[in-house]
């Protein structure tokens, strides 16, 4: 059964929206400013950094739940697009696993302070809770399919794909589970397969809670 989220309107939607994408921007903005004044400050290339910058998964998912936010909040015209169900329930389970990768291996890791602190729980903590009330409130229910974790698989795919080629030409890998030159091809590619599989249940699990909120569960476990 496909139902109609009953408790957000349009406006508030696009607020909601618009607020979430205004956080985003201003983490990734923080983020790149440190970054920027880090690197001048010790006169080394700029152009590296940068590249370094947007070849972090958390950068690059952050990213994208800025601008799908930023262009629901502001292009009407387009917000049938952006609003899809499947493309909402992606942008959900991406930015998920940025917050439980970052709990479960990559927190302890730094002590950052100050300023990147900020932007560390902005990009790590508040986006992702403010993702998934984001959803829960105002994405209709109702519309993903079984198969839909399995194409969500391409994008984290193709990262750790860029990410490892990356990482061997250049020494430089954005996370240290992906470091293939230190912890050799099978322990890396063993990391991989467990990292997919995290997507995976997480995406099979966003379905069935879609379908249970759509009602088409509660159906199944009332009938």
């Amino acid at each position: 059964m496909h139902t109609k989220n009953e408790f957000g309107s349009a406006a508030g939607k696009r607020l909601a929206a618009a607020l979430i994408a205004i956080t985003a921007w201003t983490a990734l903005g923080l983020q790149l400013h440190l970054i920027v004044h880090d690197t001048l400050s010790k006169g080394a290339p700029l152009a590296p950094a940068l590249i370094g910058f947007f070849s972090y998964f958390t950068i690059l998912t952050n990213g994208f739940v800025a601008s799908v936010l930023t262009l629901t909040s502001i292009d009407p015209v387009s917000a049938r697009y952006w609003n899809r169900p499947s493309l909402n329930a992606e942008m959900v389970l991406y930015i998920v696993i940025v917050a439980i990768v970052y709990v479960a291996l990559l927190q302890n890791l730094t002590h950052p302070q100050g300023l990147s602190l900020l932007a560390d729980r902005l990009l790590h903590r508040a986006v992702p809770g403010l993702i998934v009330v984001y959803w829960l409130v105002f994405i209709e229910k109702g519309l993903l399919r079984w198969r839909d974790p399995v194409l969500w698989l391409v994008y984290p795919i193709l990262y750790a794909v860029y990410a490892i080629a990356r990482g061997a030409y250049t020494g430089r890998y954005p996370y240290g589970f992906l470091n293939i030159s230190k912890l050799g091809i099978a322990q890396t590619m063993l990391n991989g397969v467990g990292l997919l599989a995290l997507f995976l249940c997480l995406g099979l699990l966003v379905v069935a809670a879609d379908r249970f909120l759509s009602g088409t569960g509660r159906e199944k476990v009332e009938a």
